[in-house]
């Protein structure tokens, strides 16, 4: 059964901070994966608790293998710039 290794007690703060704070859904989504993974939860479960496919969890563990927490977030991706003014966004 693949899963993350154990991750340490800094870690898994950061972790719980960013399922608190972040306005990223996914990136809180990510997090809470990582942190099931840790404590030994199947890739399918968690699938399952997310309704999403096993592919999609393993990339989220691969990706935090790799990257750790800059794994957490999407890449940019090409497309139209954002129309809005950047003074405007909320922070």
């Amino acid at each position: 059964m693949r899963s993350i290794k154990a991750i340490t007690d800094n870690q898994k703060a950061k972790l719980l901070k960013i399922i608190d704070k972040s306005q990223n859904s996914r990136a809180r989504k990510r997090a809470h994966a990582i942190i099931m993974s840790s404590e030994g939860d199947s890739i399918q479960k968690i699938a399952n608790f997310y309704e999403c496919d096993r592919d999609s969890v393993s990339s989220w563990l691969t990706r935090w293998e790799n990257k750790k927490f800059d794994g957490l977030h999407d890449p940019p991706r090409s497309g139209r710039p954002a129309i809005i003014d950047k003074g405007l966004k909320k922070k």
